[in-house]
């Protein structure tokens, strides 16, 4: 079973970088999976949990085979 480090912050292998918030209405970023842009997430919820479950979710669908952009 692979295990991916994932966050928003330096040393997480799948990262959200570029992060941009609006109060109250959620989050935009880029995903970068080891140090590589794979693809851009959009979020309409509030709340960095929601963003690190979204990151958690990104992470299966790398480690099952699913391209960035498809996950996206």
């Amino acid at each position: 079973l692979q295990q991916i480090r994932y966050g928003i912050s330096e040393g997480a292998q799948l990262q959200a970088t570029a992060l941009e918030s609006a109060p109250g209405k959620g989050y935009q970023a880029a995903v970068n999976f080891q140090d590589r842009v794979v693809g851009m997430l959009q979020m309409t919820v509030p709340g960095l949990h929601n963003l690190r479950n979204a990151l958690a979710a990104y992470g299966a669908a790398i480690t099952a085979g699913v391209d960035g952009a498809t996950a996206s």
